[in-house]
């Protein structure tokens, strides 16, 4: 596991704030492990939790499919960011006492949730159209967007 620092993040109390969970989407590669983070993640006590998806090989399908295809920055953006909500469909489906949330209230309700990012950082333009913006980075700015207290990239 490796900690990473966001500069909007605070540091809380456990039992207090909010945790953002990134599971990136090579741990498909590692099944037990990817069930025994969402296991965890789903009985822990504690704060509340929200898991962000990486985009895992549905990514990857879009990075192989925009030179062979010719569409656009846009559009593989917007295909990512449905790769990562087909990933965390997955996820929830593999531990279903995680909800699956795709807005600020339900993320904010939930105890332990899965994001589904098409709805905030997909539909409207909000993020930059580029192969920059990961889904570690949208992780970084969905727990600043939340105040969460830790951000934890897995």
């Amino acid at each position: 596991m490796r900690l990473a620092a966001c500069p909007a993040i605070g540091s809380l109390f456990w039992d207090r704030a909010m945790w953002v969970v990134k599971l990136g989407g090579s741990l498909h590669d590692a099944p037990a492990a990817l069930r025994r983070w969402l296991r965890l993640l789903a009985e822990a006590p504690g704060p509340p939790r929200v898991v962000v998806p990486g985009g895992g090989p549905f990514a990857d399908a879009v990075r192989r499919l925009q030179p062979a295809m010719g569409f656009g920055d846009l559009a593989a953006h917007r295909m990512a960011i449905l790769a990562m909500q087909q990933l965390g469909l997955a996820l929830q489906a593999l531990e279903p006492r995680l909800t699956l949330a795709e807005t600020d209230a339900e993320l904010r309700a939930a105890s332990a949730a899965v994001w589904l990012p098409w709805r905030l950082a997909g539909r409207d333009g909000t993020i930059a159209a580029s192969w920059d913006v990961t889904s570690d980075s949208l992780a970084c700015w969905l727990a600043t967007r939340l105040q969460a207290a830790t951000l934890v990239l897995v």
